[in-house]
């Protein structure tokens, strides 16, 4: 995405980790199974959102 302020445009790109919520989830599990979708999307190229399975 190209953001324009007061100049040359400016690149922008997001990386984004998520995880389901299961019944028998508690909130730690899912933050770390988002968490860990987060650094794969980084680690392999930027710019994307990854998801990990259900705990």
């Amino acid at each position: 995405m190209q953001v324009w302020h007061k100049g040359p445009a400016v690149i922008i790109t997001v990386s984004a980790g998520c995880a389901k919520f299961e019944a028998d989830d508690d909130p730690d599990s899912v933050y770390a199974r988002a968490d860990r979708a987060l650094y794969q999307a980084k680690q392999t190229g930027r710019n994307k959102c990854l998801s990990e399975p259900a705990g």
